[in-house]
């Protein structure tokens, strides 16, 4: 699964694939049939590799009922790649100095998204993990983007970036 492969060389987009996944079944009402019938079925892959995209969506589809999140919010395995990280991003505050330029460029448009968003979340990773799946869902929706709104994604993308490929690097040493 493509998912799978992300989760492994980058953290950051696999989340947002998760969250893209939430939303679309979401979308469905969690109705894998009609999953079947308007996605699955036009991959571009053998029926095998159908019967497995298939058996995963049903997967993440009974996972999200059993997690309560049906309306909304997250997986767990989402919640829990978001705090590695974070802590990851904590850590590298206090070792990396070059991380640390990174999130400078970052600070202000984090700033802005907590204003925005009253408060509601204040941790840096989820809040860029956020704004870009915020983005992708306008840009999906046929929705402008304004510049003011692309500088912020633009630095959102290099700080999800650096700490996805920092954390590669530290589990392949």
């Amino acid at each position: 699964m493509i998912s799978e492969a992300n989760k492994y060389q980058n953290l950051s987009e696999y989340i947002i694939y998760l969250y893209k996944t939430e939303a679309l079944i979401r979308s469905f009402n969690f109705d894998v049939n009609e999953l079947d019938q308007y996605m699955i079925s036009h991959l571009p892959v053998d029926s095998k590799e159908k019967q497995k995209h298939r058996a995963w969506y049903l997967e993440l589809a009974e996972q999200m009922k059993r997690e309560g999140i049906e309306k909304e919010g997250h997986l767990e395995i989402a919640q829990k790649a978001a705090q590695e990280l974070m802590d990851l991003h904590m850590e590298l505050l206090g070792t990396n100095e070059e991380y640390r330029t990174v999130f400078s460029g970052v600070r202000p448009h984090i700033r802005k998204f907590v204003e925005l968003n009253k408060g509601t979340q204040t941790d840096p990773v989820q809040i860029a993990l956020t704004a870009v799946f915020g983005f992708l869902l306008l840009r999906l929706n046929g929705k402008k983007v304004s510049e003011d709104d692309k500088k912020s994604l633009d630095a959102f993308g290099d700080m999800l970036s650096y700490l996805s490929s920092q954390l590669q690097t530290k589990k392949n040493a």
